[in-house]
């Protein structure tokens, strides 16, 4: 295609698709026009903008240059072939960047054999020239271990640091929010920074950007890009005599890379065939897997119930209250089930600190508004996808232009420890757009509803230096003492089935800790700043209230920086559903309500959760209760398996706390014994957490 007919074509393009130049023109829509209509230009495009990205994979991995180049054409001859079967377009330079390396190995092991074969006949050529010795030791594993990776960790790796791409056109490219690479950059660094460690090689993630950028991309020459646009279009529509001007080494890689792809797509729709045959019918279905402990297989139960537990709706401000779609409201049984006091939160509220200054988010003042997307549409209950929701606020300077942006995103998850949409994850991103600094905090307020109680004790999980128990007063954690996560349970009717268990998680893998956190009364005004007369949650006897409030601190932010915070609430193990969800639930086979089991936290293998004994009855203070482990799980350390039952509180009951650590994936079972009364949990041991 010359010149002439490139620019018209690209040109008319970029009038369909609305932007100005092919530079604007995203990989998705290339590709898309491409796949659909066959167009020359933009495979030409493609392979001009990832073509030094595919030679360096492939200059680092071989070692001729004729070598490198077959592989570059086969690379991109595959991509031609499998255009519109690509799942995530926009991550096209992630894919090529596999396709490439994987190719690359191919033609080294050939050219491996090839070259013994030259050795035994006495024909071998000198070996090539090697680079830096150091570089040369770890460039095989770091390619290696990059390709390694999962799309969603390898793709901003590949934008940002081999192709060199700020964070902003990056997040567009993918279709992420501006505020979330450099979180999801951080992941990547780390995920790759421990699978080197793994392999012997000490990094610090900040040493990895300079590292992958040194040797990202490799210069390719005019007439190549001619060359493999021309075969790679004829490869796409089989017209062997076009393809014939490649080498045929580069055509057989390209076979055998389509090959692969179509193998990989079979074993998918196996997999897919097999997993569907498993559950039909079902919610959850009991099968069998091979865990990292005993050779023995271990029973898991799997949970795809796609039906939300919980609803979310806000106020005109954006803040959110949240109801049990699954359970009735004890006081009113017209309604639904509150986890918060308003169904629109309007009892809740988050205020932000800047530079000394108050806000309320979502409250138009002076100086504040609602931020705006690229269409210069506000950022305010926006649905992301069927369970996600965004809104975000904008402080202005004083020229009125925006300096700090508050972005809230409120989704609904399925928890940790019951496999159900039964969570609700909160974030806030936190980005300074000015040119100076400024200092930020951020407070969230949320007004607790468990149900018929207004007025709940929560419990405090036990430390590795700290015990277990109720708190039905008020406290003032630091950033030190602040729990993993706090729990409230509906009614001290321990034997009813439809109570409703709530949790508030504080430590979320991957986000900001918490500065402090402030369990007390309700203030009974939902326009409280930053602090106020924190009153104690039984106050008033006849009348207890309660509230959670989150303190993020207040810190300077560098001009472009961010910060990302977030915590999640929703319910505990509803009877009957989830992982654990048998006919015991984790309550007493006896009707007197005496005894109840739950646990809480991470559900990753090798991380430490919570199990908690519910007792009531003044005549069982004192006594023994011992908790029983299978295999798979054991006690951290300085826990003991019996201890003994404490007071019951103003509320009725007693409670008592292990620190558990689990070793196996699999489906668990603990069981507690008090003087002959007993409860069973189930417990779902997974390879991953919510936030890997």
């Amino acid at each position: 295609m010359t010149s002439g007919q490139l620019n018209q074509v690209l040109r008319q393009l970029c009038r369909l698709v609305g932007v100005r130049s092919v530079e604007e023109l995203g990989d998705r829509q290339l590709l898309e026009a491409f796949a659909k209509n066959r167009d020359a230009a933009a495979f030409e495009v493609l392979v001009q903008r990832h073509g030094p990205l595919v030679m360096g994979v492939c200059k680092r991995v071989l070692h001729e240059e004729h070598d490198a180049e077959d592989v570059f054409q086969a690379t991109f001859m595959v991509l031609a072939r499998k255009a519109d079967s690509i799942r995530r377009q926009e991550a096209v330079g992630s894919w090529l960047c596999g396709t490439a390396y994987r190719l690359a190995l191919k033609a080294r092991a050939a050219a491996g054999r090839r070259r013994e074969q030259e050795r035994q006949a006495g024909q071998m050529a000198s070996p090539p020239p090697e680079p830096d010795p150091h570089w040369q030791e770890l460039r095989p594993v770091l390619d290696e271990e990059l390709n390694r990776l999962p799309d969603k960790y390898r793709a901003p790796l590949v934008l940002c640091y081999l192709q060199g791409k700020t964070n902003e056109v990056a997040a567009k490219e993918l279709g992420w929010p501006v505020g979330s690479i450099s979180y999801r950059l951080s992941q990547a660094r780390e995920k790759l920074r421990v699978r080197l460690l793994e392999r012997g090689i000490v990094l610090s993630s900040a040493a990895l950007p300079a590292l992958l950028a040194e040797n990202a991309s490799a210069a390719v020459q005019g007439p190549l890009i001619d060359a493999t646009v021309t075969a790679s279009l004829a490869f796409a529509a089989g017209e062997a005599a076009a393809v014939a001007g490649s080498s045929a080494a580069a055509v057989a890689l390209a076979e055998a890379g389509v090959q692969a792809i179509l193998f990989a797509k079979a074993k998918a729709i196996a997999l897919a065939c097999c997993a569907l045959i498993a559950v039909t019918g079902t919610v959850g279905v009991t099968y069998h897997v091979l865990t990292r402990g005993p050779s023995r297989p271990t029973e898991v139960l799997v949970v795809r119930d796609p039906t939300p537990r919980l609803r979310l709706a806000f106020s005109q401000s954006q803040r959110f209250g949240i109801v049990c779609t699954q359970l009735r409201d004890p006081l009113d049984p017209e309604r639904w089930k509150r986890l918060t006091r308003e169904e629109n939160g309007l009892t809740n509220n988050t205020c932000f600190r800047i530079d000394g200054l108050d806000y309320l988010f979502g409250v138009e003042v002076p100086g504040v508004r609602w931020a705006r997307d690229r269409n210069n549409k506000p950022i305010r209950d926006v649905k992301l996808d069927e369970h996600t929701w965004q809104a975000a606020v904008e402080v202005l300077d004083q020229g009125g232009k925006p300096a700090i942006r508050i972005t809230q995103t409120v989704q609904l998850i399925r928890g940790e420890m019951t496999g159900l949409l039964d969570t609700v994850l909160v974030r806030y991103d936190l980005l300074n757009l000015d040119v100076r600094p400024h200092t930020v905090g951020l407070r969230f307020m949320l007004d607790t509803l468990i149900g018929g109680n207004d007025g709940v004790p929560f419990l405090i999980p036990p430390g590795e230096q700290s015990a277990g128990r109720l708190l039905d007063s008020m406290e003032i954690f630091n950033s030190r003492t602040v729990p993993a996560f706090i729990r409230a349970i509906e009614t001290d009717k321990l034997e009813d089935r439809m109570a409703t268990v709530a949790e508030l998680n504080l430590k979320l893998q991957g986000y900001e800790p918490l500065d402090r956190l402030v369990i007390c009364r309700w203030p009974d005004n939902s326009e409280i700043r930053w602090d106020w007369d924190f009153r104690p949650m039984n106050e008033v006897p006849q009348k207890s209230d309660s509230c959670a409030v989150l303190y993020w601190a207040q810190q300077s932010m560098r001009p472009q920086s961010e910060r990302r915070l977030a915590f999640t609430y929703g319910l505990g193990q509803i009877y009957g559903e989830g992982f654990g969800g048998s006919a015991e639930g984790g309550f007493s086979p006896r009707e007197d309500g005496r005894l109840r089991l739950l646990t809480a936290g991470s559900s990753k293998m090798g991380n430490t959760f919570t199990a908690t004994a519910y007792v009531k009855g003044d005549k069982l203070a004192g006594q023994k209760i011992r908790l029983e482990l299978p295999a798979g799980l054991t006690l951290a350390a300085g826990q003991s398996s019996e201890q003994f039952v404490p007071k019951p509180g103003r509320e009725g009951y007693s409670q008592v706390s292990w620190r558990v650590r689990s070793t196996a994936v699999g489906r668990h079972a603990l069981k507690v014994d008090l003087l002959g009364f007993t409860a069973e949990r189930q417990m779902q041991v997974t390879e991953k957490s919510l936030f890997d």
